[in-house]
């Protein structure tokens, strides 16, 4: 939901309007996209009522926006996945146990946009529901994606195809001249001649990069959060630096008594679920590869 407005200051002094990622308008310049492209992807359910985005980081817990829930209350929401098969599709779905919004969310200024969800029972990932991985940077980034079902109504099925816009991240600098409002807490991706971005329907959902010496592991860098229109020609979309909520993921997860592991900690002793996953479906995929050139 990119979907309340906040005042902005102008140059000359006076405030214009921002409007969040909420706008009635789908991902802009997106792509169809399949449930192998994008593993981490989910759907959060309000009274069976498609509500917003949200990405998972191990087999209990999906991160999203606050600004998608009035408070924390878990009645009516669900977590959903759409799985594609061969001949039909199958909806995964779980409960959610416990709703945790930033403390320091901002409503007006949409800083702290980040949430954490826990679900009653765990994922069984598999080759479509694979972790996101986190980490406190990405270098040499080599491409960056929004996904997202980019709605304009209220729906109550996810037969309707999951999109994707490839984006650029914008430098920090840069996006202050363009974004008033900004904080430290945001990042900012666009597509320099307007023709791609997030937008309603895509809030909470993942805005997520590679890097160029390993383009199998992918690195959730974003949140959707909000913008100044959908689209529009020289203003970036708005996310959550999510880099900046590490050590809080951490800790409100290990309270929980369910510890998410960074992917980039060198603390941790065992490596993390998406890297595992991502590093094993690179192997199978080269493996099948090797069998096709060494049979032609």
């Amino acid at each position: 939901m990119r979907a309340f407005i906040s005042p902005g200051l102008k140059e000359d002094g006076s405030f214009a309007f921002q409007v969040l990622k909420t706008e009635a308008a789908p991902i802009v310049g997106g792509v169809d996209t399949s449930r192998f492209q994008a593993p981490w992807q989910v759907g959060i359910y309000f009274n069976n009522t498609f509500l917003c985005g949200g990405s998972i980081l191990d087999k209990l817990w999906i991160l999203t926006a606050s600004h998608c829930f009035k408070n924390d209350n878990t009645a009516y929401l669900e977590m959903r996945i759409l799985l594609e098969q061969s001949d039909s599709k199958l909806m995964e779905k779980r409960n959610v146990s416990k709703l945790i919004r930033h403390p320091n969310f901002n409503q007006l200024f949409m800083d702290h946009d980040i949430a954490l969800m826990l679900l009653d029972s765990p994922i069984e990932l598999n080759r479509q529901k694979i972790p996101i991985c986190l980490t406190r940077k990405v270098l040499n980034v080599k491409e960056c994606w929004v996904t997202g079902w980019g709605l304009t109504k209220p729906a109550k099925r996810m037969d309707f195809p999951l999109q994707k816009a490839k984006l650029e991240i914008l430098n920090q600098e840069e996006c202050f001249q363009r974004i008033y409002l900004l904080t430290d807490n945001m990042i900012c991706a666009w597509d320099p001649e307007g023709q791609k971005d997030s937008c309603q329907g895509d809030s909470g959902g993942p805005l997520v990069c590679n890097q160029k010496n390993n383009e199998n592991i992918w690195y959730q860098m974003g949140i959707v959060s909000w913008g100044e229109g959908c689209g529009q020609k020289g203003k970036p979309g708005v996310y959550t630096a999510v880099s900046n909520y590490l050590l809080w993921i951490v800790l409100r997860t290990r309270e929980e008594g369910h510890p998410y592991i960074p992917s980039s900690s060198e603390h941790f002793f065992a490596p993390p679920q998406c890297l595992i996953l991502s590093l094993y479906f690179s192997s199978l995929l080269l493996q099948k590869i090797f069998f096709l050139l060494t049979i032609t």
